[in-house]
């Protein structure tokens, strides 16, 4: 084997393992999400409590 095809061996079997692990952990993932979504922890902005207390308006 040349240098190349051991380089793609090698790369060949590192993403199997990477979508092995991937598939692996998607279940423990997805109850996260939903675990963040029930706590309210969504990505974007956020209303701040000081413009709560400054009287100001929530669009």
């Amino acid at each position: 084997m040349t240098g190349r095809q051991v380089l793609a061996a090698e790369a060949a079997v590192m993403g199997a393992l990477a979508l092995a692990l991937l598939a692996k952990e998607i279940p423990g993932i997805i109850r996260e999400v939903r675990i963040w979504r029930m706590v309210g922890l969504r990505p974007g902005p956020r209303h701040s409590h000081r413009a709560l207390q400054e009287g100001g308006a929530l669009p």
